[in-house]
C-alpha cells in the first residue's frame, strides 16, 4: 500500500507533468498551490539523490569507478528531470528590463557550459573514469555510463538554454538589447574563466561561450523546430565534447607518462602493466642506451641535451606523443606512444554523436508519451507533427538501426568464434565502420532534408494558399512536374478556377436578390400610405358629386390626410437614402455621461406613459472618440425599440446603464419586454428585417454600421418573455 501523503505527492507530480494549455493567471495560481504542497517531497527526493552514500551501487559492483559512474548518471538524470519540469512553469512575455533578462539568461547558459566542462574534467582527471578509448568497443561499463551521463548533461543544458532564451525572443525584446545582454554575460564570465583549472584555458571557454550563446539566439529567433537544427546541435555538442575529452585524456596521459619517466630515471621498479601502453627509451649521460621497449623515437631532440635535472617537455605530433624527462646523473627518459592520428578524435566524435542521437530519440519518444514539454516551445522532435520530420527521421533511423544491428551481430558472432586477437581486429574494424556510418548518416540526412523539402514544400505552399483563400481572385501554384504532386496542384488550380466562377455567379445572384428584396420592400412600404390616400380621394370624389356645397370640410380633412401620408413617403425615401449613403463619422471626444443623460431625459420627460425609466452612470466622466450625432441616433433607436418591445398589459421598465473597463466603455439598454425569438435572432441586424407592422427594418442595421464605423461593437442578449439587453462597446480615450 502507498501511504496517503506519498500518493498525494505523486498525483501532484503527474499533474505538473501532464500536457495542458497555458492559462496565464490561473496556471500561476495552480502552480503555486501544487508547488507549496509538493515542495517537501521534491526536497526530500533531491536530498536522497544528492546525499545518499550510494551503498546500493557499491553493493551492485566491486569497482569504485562503476560506483562513481552510476552516481554521475543518477545526478544527470535528476538534473534533466528538473529542467524538463521548468517547461510546465508559467511563461512571462514582458518586454521590461530586456537587457537584464538577456544578461541573466546568457550568464546561466555560460555557467552551464563551464559546468559540463568541469564535470568532464572531474570525471577524467579526478575520478579517473575510463573514458580514454581508441574505438567504441573498448569502453568499459563505467566509461559507457559516464559518457551517457555527460551527454544527458548536454541535453539538459540545451533544454535549459531553450527555456531561458525562448521567452525572451517571444517577448519581442529587440536584438540590440539581447546583444547587450550577451556582452554583459561575457563580461561576467570572462574573469570567472581565468579561475578555471588546467587544462581548460580562458580563451578556449570564452570562444566556446560566444559561439554557443550567439548561435542559440539565432536558432530561437528563426522559430523553427526542424530536424536540420537538431542535427546541427547534435554535431556541435558531440564535436565540442569530443575535443574536450581528447584534451583531458591527453592531459591525464601526459602526467601518467611524467610519473613513469621519473620512476624509470630513478631506477625504481615499475609495474609492467602500467608500461604496456607506452614505448620508452632510457639513455645514460653519454647517450648509451640503458633499456628500451617498443618502438621509441631514435635518439632525442638536440635541445633535450641542455635540460636541467627534473626538467621535462612533451613533443606532440599527429603520429606520436613523446615526453622527454632529464633525471639525476644525466639520465634521460623518452616515453610515449602512437596517437593514431585523427582516428581517436574521430572515434570520440562518432561515438558521442551516435549515443547522443539515440538518447535524443529516446527522450523525444518519452516526451511524446508524457507530453511534459508542450509543442508551443518549438523544440526539435517535440513540436507539432510534421511529414517532413517523419521522412527525415525514417531515413536516419534506418541507417542508424542497420549499423547497430550489424555491429551487435558481428561483435557477438566473433566473440564466440574467434581468438582474442581477431576479436580486437573486428572491433577496430567495426569502430572504423562507425566513423564511416556517421559520415554517411550526415550525408544521408542532408539528402533526406532535400528530398523531404522537395516533397513537403508544395504541400506547405498549398496549405498556405488554402489558409489565405478568399472569395475572388486567388493565386495559382506553378509546378512543372507531372507526378502525384503535380496532379494534386493541378486539382488545386482547377478548384480555384471553379471557386472564382462560383464566386462571380454568387455575387451576381446576391446582387439580383438584393435588388429584388429592395424592390419588394420599397413596394411594400409605398403601398401602405398609398392605400389610405386612394380611399380618401375616392371618398372625396363621391362626396363632391353628391353634395358639392358641403365638401369644403371634407376637402380640408382629406388634404391633411394626404399631406400626412406624403410625409410618410418622404420619410421612407429618406431612410432608404440614408442607409444607402451612410455618412462618414465625424469623430471627436465625446462625454458619454452627458450624451446618455441627454438621451435619457428625452424619454423620461414623456407624459401619459406607464413605463418607468432608469439611468445608471459612473461617478467619473467617461470619454470616447466617436461621432456625437450618430451615437445619439444609435441610443435613441435602441431606446425606442425597447419601448416598443414592452406589451401593453405589462408595467414596463427600461434601464440605460454606462460602465467601464480598463480600455473600453460599455452602454447597455435593457427592457423587460417580450424578448427576441430564437428563430429570428440571427437576422436582427439584417437590413429590411422588422417584426413591427410598420417601419423599414433599417434601424438596427444602421446602428450596427454606425457603431462599427466608430471601431466599436454592438450585440444583444435576450430571453424569451423576460426582455432584451443591447450593448454598445467603444474604445476609451
Amino acid at each position: 500500500m502507498i501511504p496517503a501523503q506519498t500518493e498525494h505527492y505523486l498525483s501532484v507530480f503527474v499533474h505538473l507533468s501532464k500536457p495542458q494549455p497555458y492559462d496565464g493567471e490561473n496556471d500561476l495560481k495552480q502552480f503555486r498551490k501544487y508547488f507549496k504542497k509538493g515542495l517537501p517531497f521534491l526536497l526530500l527526493t533531491t536530498g536522497i539523490l544528492l546525499l545518499l552514500p550510494w551503498h546500493f551501487f557499491e553493493s551492485a559492483t566491486d569497482r569504485p569507478t562503476d560506483h562513481r559512474a552510476f552516481q554521475m548518471m543518477a545526478k544527470s538524470i535528476l538534473l534533466l528531470g528538473l529542467v524538463a519540469l521548468t517547461f510546465r512553469l508559467p511563461v512571462s512575455f514582458s518586454r521590461e528590463k530586456g537587457i537584464i533578462r538577456a544578461a541573466i539568461a546568457n550568464t546561466l547558459m555560460l555557467a552551464g557550459l563551464a559546468g559540463i566542462a568541469l564535470q568532464m574534467r572531474q570525471a577524467v582527471l579526478t575520478q579517473h573514469l575510463p573514458l580514454d578509448f581508441d574505438h567504441f568497443f573498448q569502453l568499459e561499463r563505467a566509461g559507457s555510463i559516464a559518457l551517457a551521463a555527460l551527454l544527458i548533461l548536454s541535453i539538459a543544458l540545451f533544454l535549459c538554454a531553450h527555456r531561458l532564451v525562448w521567452p525572451i525572443i517571444q517577448s519581442g525584446i529587440p536584438q540590440r538589447q539581447r546583444l547587450w545582454g550577451m556582452l554583459i554575460a561575457l563580461g561576467i564570465f570572462g574573469p570567472c574563466a581565468l579561475l578555471l583549472p588546467a587544462p581548460l584555458t580562458p580563451l578556449q571557454m570564452l570562444l566556446s561561450g560566444i559561439i554557443f550563446v550567439a548561435l542559440f539566439d539565432l536558432y530561437i529567433e528563426r522559430h523553427t523546430s526542424s530536424l536540420t537544427w537538431l542535427l546541427f546541435w547534435a554535431v556541435a555538442f558531440s564535436l565540442w565534447l569530443a575535443l574536450l575529452l581528447f584534451q583531458f585524456n591527453l592531459h591525464e596521459d601526459r602526467f601518467a607518462r611524467l610519473h613513469l619517466a621519473r620512476e624509470l630515471a630513478a631506477g625504481f621498479e615499475v609495474n609492467p602493466e602500467q608500461l604496456n601502453p607506452y614505448d620508452y627509451l632510457i639513455l645514460e649521460q653519454k647517450g648509451r642506451v640503458r633499456s628500451s621497449k617498443g618502438k621509441p623515437p631514435e635518439g632525442m631532440p638536440p635541445e633535450a641535451q641542455a635540460f636541467a635535472e627534473g626538467q621535462w617537455r612533451e613533443y606532440f605530433s599527429a603520429a606520436r606523443a613523446d615526453l622527454v624527462f632529464r633525471g639525476a646523473n644525466g639520465v634521460t627518459v623518452v616515453i610515449g606512444k602512437a596517437t593514431g592520428g585523427y582516428r581517436k578524435p574521430m572515434a570520440l566524435f562518432s561515438s558521442m554523436f551516435s549515443v547522443l542521437f539515440l538518447l535524443v530519440l529516446v527522450l523525444a519518444g518519452f516526451n511524446h508519451l508524457t507530453g511534459i514539454i508542450s509543442p508551443v516551445f518549438e523544440l526539435p522532435l517535440c513540436g507539432r507533427p510534421s511529414l517532413r520530420n517523419r521522412i527525415q527521421l525514417s531515413t536516419i533511423a534506418s541507417i542508424l538501426g542497420s549499423f547497430l544491428a550489424f555491429g551487435l551481430l558481428a561483435t557477438a558472432y566473433f566473440r564466440r568464434t574467434s581468438s582474442p586477437e581477431l576479436q580486437e581486429e573486428v572491433q577496430v574494424f567495426i569502430s572504423s565502420l562507425l566513423n564511416l556510418y556517421v559520415f554517411l548518416l550526415l550525408v544521408a540526412t542532408a539528402i533526406a532534408i532535400l528530398v523531404a523539402n522537395s516533397i513537403t514544400k508544395p504541400l506547405a505552399e498549398i496549405g498556405q494558399k488554402l489558409s489565405n483563400i478568399k472569395l475572388g481572385k486567388n493565386e495559382r501554384i506553378v509546378w512543372q512536374g507531372q507526378n502525384e504532386l503535380g496532379e494534386l496542384i493541378s486539382e488545386y488550380n482547377r478548384m480555384i478556377e471553379k471557386l472564382e466562377d462560383s464566386t462571380e455567379r454568387l455575387k451576381q445572384s446576391e446582387r439580383e436578390d438584393a435588388w429584388r428584396e429592395m424592390a419588394r420592400q420599397v413596394a411594400h412600404e409605398i403601398k401602405n400610405p398609398l392605400t389610405p390616400m386612394k380611399l380618401s380621394v375616392q371618398h372625396l370624389l363621391r362626396a363632391y358629386q353628391a353634395q358639392p356645397e358641403n365638401s369644403a370640410a371634407l376637402i380640408q380633412r382629406v388634404g391633411q390626410t394626404l399631406v400626412e401620408q406624403i410625409d410618410v413617403l418622404s420619410g421612407i425615401a429618406s431612410e432608404f437614402s440614408n442607409f444607402a449613403k451612410m455618412p462618414e463619422p465625424q469623430c471627436e471626444q465625446v462625454n458619454l455621461n452627458e450624451l446618455a443623460t441627454s438621451v435619457f431625459s428625452l424619454f423620461d420627460a414623456q407624459e401619459g406613459t406607464i413605463i418607468r425609466f432608469f439611468c445608471q452612470l459612473p461617478g467619473e466622466n467617461v470619454f470616447v472618440f466617436a461621432d456625437r450625432n450618430q451615437l445619439t441616433r444609435v441610443l435613441t433607436n435602441l431606446m425606442k425599440n425597447a419601448l416598443q418591445s414592452i406589451p401593453e398589459d405589462r408595467e414596463g421598465q427600461v434601464m440605460l446603464t454606462l460602465s467601464t473597463s480598463e480600455n473600453h466603455a460599455r452602454i447597455c439598454v435593457c427592457d423587460n419586454g417580450t424578448g427576441i425569438p430564437e428563430t429570428i435572432q440571427e437576422r436582427v441586424f439584417s437590413p429590411y428585417f422588422t417584426t413591427k407592422s410598420s417601419g423599414t427594418g433599417l434601424g438596427l442595421a444602421m446602428c450596427k454600421s454606425m457603431v462599427e464605423a466608430m471601431h466599436g461593437k454592438i450585440w444583444f442578449e435576450t430571453e424569451a418573455g423576460e426582455g432584451t439587453r443591447f450593448f454598445v462597446e467603444l474604445n476609451k480615450t
